[in-house]
């Protein structure tokens, strides 16, 4: 783990080394507006995972505040039909499948 950070100190010091010797800025470079673009869809992409998962939670939930078994089978099945509902007909086929290679 020392390692690690020590590594990753070192890559960061010869970045900071590097702009600095070379007199430019990190706004200069050619990739700061990808880098830039990235990071944004980055933080949008990790908003929106938390966001599934807390959605997911409320549905659990609710799937297990049903009383009886009769009630949690059909507000399952509702689920399940609601979840296949959004998603193209081949949307899972292969999740756990090999494909050959030709």
């Amino acid at each position: 783990m020392v390692d690690f950070a020590l590594d990753h100190v070192k890559s960061i010091a010869a970045v900071a080394f590097f702009i600095r010797d070379n007199k430019c800025s990190i706004e200069d470079s050619p990739f700061y507006e990808l880098h830039k673009e990235i990071a944004k869809h980055s933080k949008e992409i990790e908003r929106r995972k938390v966001k599934i998962e807390n959605l997911k939670k409320r549905t659990h939930d609710s799937l297990s505040r049903n009383s009886t078994e009769k009630s949690r089978s059909e507000a399952k099945s509702f689920d399940k039909a609601l979840e296949l509902n959004w998603k193209s007909a081949a949307a899972g086929l292969l999740d756990d499948h090999e494909i050959p290679k030709l």
